[in-house]
This record gives C-alpha cells, structure tokens and sequence, in this order.
C-alpha cells in the first residue's frame, strides 16, 4: 500500500514548486513524502522527494529547472503529527505505529528543503510551513479503508496494489483528497476525511470530508 502527499498541478504556481502531476496509479510518481506498507511482511518504509524552486509541465511531461535540492533527511519518531510549523527540527518526520485492528497509524511532518536556510544564527526560508497529518489505514473485508486528518494542501491518495508485478501492478484506488491553497500549509486548519466506498480501479472516489 501506498500513502502519498504531493502538490498536485492545479495552478502555475502548485505546478512550478510541485510535482508536475495530478492523480496517478504510477507507484513511481512523484511525492512529496511516500509511505509504503507492505501489508504481508508488515514492513514500512518511507521516502521524501527534493525539492525545486521552479519546474514546468510541458508535452513532453515535467521538467526541473536547476538549482534543486535534496530532501531534508527523514526521521522516525514517537509522534510526528505533534510536530508544528514553529518546529526547528530541519527534517522530515514519519511515526509508525500499529492499531489494535491490525491496521497502521501514521503521523507525518515534513518539509520543503528551501524552507530554510542558515547562515550561522540567522535563517531565512518561504515560510510555507510543514505538512502536517495524521492517517490510519485499517482492513476492512478483503481491502482497507483510510482515514486522514491534515493540513488542506497539498493532495493526498491511497493506493493498494494487491497483486504487484514490476512494471505492470494491479492498482486499487482507495480514497483520495485534493488540496487548497499553500497558505493552508500555516492556517492551523485541518481536514478530517475518510474513504467512503469500496476501492475503484479509477480515481472516482475522492474520500469525504
């Protein structure tokens, strides 16, 4: 299972600092921070992506425009979800924990490698903020639900892929959220959604908030 939070191309803006994409099966796709449950095992890995001041969506899909950066280090840590946008802690922060349903809780802050940089004592940065949230997946029958309580930007999908295969995985669509505006990063105003329906093999089920 897949768990992603990215900034999805909905303007000029979201697409020149996101990740060039709307939503997508692709489990290589770009994102912002990914957490991947491989639900036989029970292991859990979790990975951030860099970050660029300026990109593009063209024909020929996304391209980079230099200097980019790479993603601050990622960190486990006994609650993540706590963490809030005054934190100095410069990294990416994931916790795990399971729930007594078999499922998985998640908490994650993360943040833009460009937020802030020091010199000495003194740092500046964009001031977007982290991206804050709290998700559980849990089985439900033969699949899992997925609830979520976040920050309203960026997006967020659910993706299960029963059967992968390299190259060609079967996905399911679990749920997914659409973002607000960057500004909603800061606003201390969160989502509460949850998924609402079996999963699809089409983004036809945004989860309900």
């Amino acid at each position: 299972m897949l768990a992603r939070a990215y900034i999805r191309n909905k303007t000029l803006f979201t697409d020149a600092i996101g990740d060039h994409r709307s939503w997508t099966a692709n489990p290589a796709a770009s994102a912002k921070i990914t957490v991947a449950w491989n639900t036989g095992t029970g292991e859990v890995a979790a990975y951030a992506h860099k970050s660029c001041p300026v990109g593009v969506t063209g024909p020929g899909g996304s391209a980079e425009i230099p200097p980019c950066r790479d993603a601050l280090p990622l960190a486990f840590v006994s609650d993540a979800a706590s963490v809030g946008d005054t934190s100095k802690d410069a990294r990416n922060l994931i916790s795990i924990s399971r729930t007594s349903s078999r499922g998985l809780s998640i908490g994650v802050s993360a943040m833009n490698s460009w937020e802030r940089t020091c010199v000495g004592e003194t740092c500046v940065g964009p001031g977007f903020g982290r991206i804050n949230a709290r998700l559980t997946l849990s089985p439900s029958e033969d699949t899992f639900t997925a609830s979520l309580t976040a920050d309203k930007f960026p997006a967020w999908e659910f993706l299960r892929y029963p059967h992968f295969v390299q190259g060609a995985p079967e996905t399911r669509i679990i749920g997914f959220r659409d973002q607000t505006e960057i500004g909603d990063l800061r606003s201390g105003q969160q989502s509460a959604c949850t998924s609402k329906g079996p999963e699809t093999l089409q983004f036809t089920n945004p989860m309900s908030c």
